[in-house]
């Protein structure tokens, strides 16, 4: 009875295949493709698949086999239909989290026409990605985001999250700003927050062509160095002195 070894998800379609056509196979031949030692393999025997596990793994492969066929057919028709926009593409996939299939389910929903809104905060609040505004008599209590374009959030916020796990490695301006915000208002409220901030870089990027700037995981800490000292500044010459700022 011969015996042969296959790791989970990677022979495992090929094996199937060759199963179909044949109770025996040459173990080399199995293992000249794999990546893993062979020892760390589970045994199958190959002679013990009864007819009707053969059926379902013949049934199974042609399933995966149309599945497969699917995706290029309509890999192929992406491409052609994403061709005038390469260099929309190109533009949104400099931004850390956004890769080129994000870039096309993005630029599906929003287009390349940022024209059509008056500025960056119409264009987020189109989306959906910007806070409620639900003000009553000087209050304002929680109000939701609203529904808006739902491939569109979910988009950003894969892609969002995605530059939070690039910023492990390669700290950036998003990373630095949902650990900032994470800390005070929850995973949630981060994560769209750092959607928003990508849209408006994108309606920066694509309204004047310009290639994406990382702000920097220090941003935000700048920012209020500067606010602090200025703030400072202006009070100590309010009360009738003169400063002079030197670094330490």
């Amino acid at each position: 009875m011969r015996q042969f070894r296959f790791p989970f998800g990677l022979l495992a379609v090929g094996l199937g295949r060759a199963v179909q056509d044949s109770a025996q196979l040459e173990r080399d031949a199995v293992t000249a493709h794999a990546d893993m030692p062979a020892m760390a393999w589970p045994v199958v025997e190959v002679s013990r698949l009864r007819v009707c596990a053969r059926f379902m793994l013949q049934s199974l492969i042609r399933l995966v086999e149309e599945l497969e066929d699917e995706i290029e057919a309509i890999s192929e028709e992406v491409e052609k239909r994403v061709r005038p926009f390469k260099a929309a593409l190109a533009l949104l996939d400099e931004i850390p989290g956004i890769g080129q299939r994000g870039a096309e389910q993005i630029l599906a929903e929003t287009g390349i026409d940022m024209s059509r809104f008056p500025s960056a905060a119409h264009f987020a609040s189109w989306a959906r990605v910007c806070p409620g505004n639900n003000e009553s008599a000087g209050n304002r209590p929680y109000a939701s985001t609203g529904g808006g374009n739902p491939y569109l959030r979910t988009a950003l916020i894969e892609a969002a999250l995605g530059a939070v796990r690039a910023g492990r490695s390669k700290p950036n301006f998003f990373s630095a700003r949902y650990q900032r915000l994470a800390a005070r208002r929850g995973s949630k409220r981060a994560a769209m927050a750092v959607a928003h901030s990508m849209l408006i870089a994108i309606y920066r990027m694509l309204s004047d062509g310009a290639h994406f700037h990382d702000l920097g995981p220090h941003f935000h800490d700048e920012q209020r160095k500067e606010r602090v000292v200025r703030r400072s500044v202006q009070r100590l010459q309010e009360l009738g002195y003169r400063v002079t700022i030197e670094a330490a």
